[in-house]
Order: C-alpha cells, then sequence, then structure tokens
C-alpha cells in the first residue's frame, strides 16, 4: 500500500503547485495594492531604476519585473495576489529627495503643495499609483499585458515620461532647466535703504534694521505654477526692523507690514508669501515676475505698523523702510 499513498500525495500536491497561493485575489489591470515598503527588493534581477527632476527635488522610480504572485504579507492590506488574465503585476517603489534642485526652487516650490500624480504606463494605457503626493511609497501596479512600459509623472499640470527601459525620455521645455545644475542666488544687502516715519514718530531710529534680497529663476513656483516659455524672476526679500527707538526714548515693536516690490519699475505678476502679522512672516515676502529680460533693479517699499513697548511716545505709529537695489 505504501506506493498507492505516494501517490495519492503526489497528486494532491499537483494543484497547489500549479496555482500558486490558494485563494489569491486576481489583480485586473488599473488596480493598485500598496505593498509593504520592504518588501519589494529594489536590488532583484530584472528591476529597473528611474529619475526625474521636480520643482522640489528628485523623483526616483524603481520598476521591478512582473511578479506571479504575492504574498499577503508583502502587502498593506494583507492580501495574497496573483495577475488576472491579460495582466502582469508589478512591483513599483518611489521616492522624492532633495538632490539636483537648488535651494531656491525647492523653497519656492512649496514642496508637498503641488498637485502631483505618479502613473505606470504601459503602451498608451495609465494606471495612477498615487495621486496624494506621497513623496515616498511602494505598490503592486497591474497593468495590462501588453505594451511598452513607462513611468509618468504629471505635477501641477505638466507631464513628465520615462520609459523603464531607459532608451526614451519627455520633458517639456519649461522643464528642461530642472535638469541643469543648480543655481543658487547670491543673497545681497539691499542698497540706498531709507527709513522714514510717519504719524507722530517722524525720526524713526533703526539701528538693528536688516535688508537683503535675492533674485534667482525658478521654473516651477507654488501659485503661479510653471512658467510659460522661460523660468520665472523670482525676489525674496528679507527686512528685520530690529528694535525701533523713537527720538523721544519710546520703544516699539512691529506688529504688521504692508510692501510694495518692484522689478525694472514693473509690478510682480504674482505674490506667493506676504508679510504678514506672524513672527515668521512678518520680515519675507516672495514675488514673481515674468522672465526674459535682464533685470537692473529691485526696488523695495516696506511699511510698518508699530505698537509701543515703553516710554511716552504714541501708542501706535509706523515706519517705512525703502531700498533701490542694482542687480543683475
Amino acid at each position: 500500500m505504501r506506493p498507492v499513498t505516494t501517490l495519492l500525495l503526489a497528486a494532491t500536491l499537483l494543484p497547489l503547485t500549479a496555482c500558486g497561493l490558494i485563494g489569491a485575489d486576481d489583480v485586473e489591470p488599473g488596480e493598485v495594492v500598496r505593498a509593504q515598503e520592504e518588501a519589494i527588493d529594489t536590488g532583484a534581477t530584472g528591476t529597473r531604476e528611474l529619475e526625474l527632476q521636480l520643482p522640489e527635488g528628485r523623483l526616483t522610480v524603481t520598476v521591478g519585473a512582473p511578479l506571479d504572485e504575492v504574498p499577503a504579507a508583502d502587502t498593506l492590506g494583507e492580501r495574497d495576489l496573483s495577475p488576472a488574465g491579460g495582466a502582469r503585476l508589478v512591483p513599483v517603489t518611489w521616492e522624492v529627495d532633495s538632490a539636483g534642485t537648488s535651494t531656491f526652487q525647492r523653497s519656492v516650490a512649496g514642496p508637498g503643495t503641488a498637485p502631483a500624480s505618479l502613473s505606470l504606463v504601459a503602451g498608451d494605457e495609465p494606471t495612477v499609483i498615487d495621486d496624494r503626493w506621497r513623496r515616498t511609497g511602494a505598490a503592486y501596479v497591474a497593468v495590462p499585458a501588453d505594451g511598452d512600459l513607462s513611468v509618468a509623472i504629471d505635477y501641477d499640470g505638466l507631464t513628465q515620461r520615462a520609459s523603464v527601459d531607459g532608451q526614451d525620455r519627455e520633458v517639456p521645455a519649461i522643464a528642461r532647466s530642472l535638469y541643469d545644475a543648480p543655481d543658487e542666488p547670491a543673497d545681497q544687502a539691499c542698497a540706498d535703504v531709507v527709513v522714514t516715519g510717519v504719524a507722530e514718530v517722524t525720526q524713526v531710529d533703526a539701528p538693528a534694521l536688516s535688508c537683503r534680497l535675492a533674485l534667482g529663476e525658478a521654473a516651477y513656483v507654488a501659485g503661479p505654477g510653471w512658467a510659460d516659455d522661460v523660468p520665472w524672476r523670482v525676489v525674496e526679500v528679507s527686512v528685520d526692523p530690529g528694535d525701533v527707538t523713537a527720538p523721544d526714548g519710546s520703544t516699539y515693536a512691529a506688529t504688521s507690514a504692508e510692501e510694495t516690490i518692484t522689478l525694472n519699475g514693473a509690478e510682480p505678476v504674482a505674490t506667493v508669501s506676504t508679510v504678514g502679522t506672524t513672527d515668521d512672516g512678518l520680515g519675507e515676502g516672495v514675488v514673481v515676475f515674468p522672465g526674459g529680460a535682464a533685470a537692473s533693479e529691485v526696488g523695495i517699499r516696506r511699511t510698518f505698523a508699530l505698537t509701543k513697548v515703553s516710554g511716552s511716545g504714541p501708542a501706535n505709529a509706523a515706519m517705512t523702510v525703502s531700498s533701490t537695489t542694482a542687480v543683475g
């Protein structure tokens, strides 16, 4: 009877080997299952690594060889997976870091704020992997069995695409500047600074006053978005009024501010961040101008509302800081 037992066991095991994981969910094209990040071996044979440059940093995507099955322990939903007929089940990881982009470009891009969508494309059929813009993640992506694979990232309406085989890359013209060596604009002191008082404070003494600016270029700025043909010109201004003392000895603290910034006499097309009423926002302002024409002069006029801290002077006053600085 021993031979009969052996044959029965072999017959029982055959379906298990042929079908893989018993009860596995068939994953149809277009379905995405989030993975345990450590479960995907980015160094496995057949894995390709792709890099695309974004305003907020470098996007690195790894695309692995299609899988026949995925155990539940490797998925966040604890599901055994297998590709349905006509599908490929592809492991994908992605991560965004700060490499390859200037600190200036990252700061005006507002990292993590832009609408973005990452897709795996089979032929012309995209499957959205992540449209919440998680800066790192991993997933098992089911795509049609036919068609060359590529990765596409739509970042605030502009799409870049790279083929998994490394043979093709589509980068719109305005995004190509992101692939150049990062260029940090020079920070410089404001020139020809004039400080005046208004209301009853007419000769404000501000020995701690600090005024600095930087003029740079950026292909993308949070708010106005992508530039059309040439990068935006972006002016960052920092004015710290310091401790304000009136001629009568009264001291004042700046509580809010309003400003006007011009480039070559022209008004900005957008304001990214304005001076406000908080400690963090009171001294900083970022404005955007069209690119192209040579820049020669930045004009700054910032008026601070003052509240008395001590002394016999009026309870409220103001001071205005003006500057005209040559740039270029």
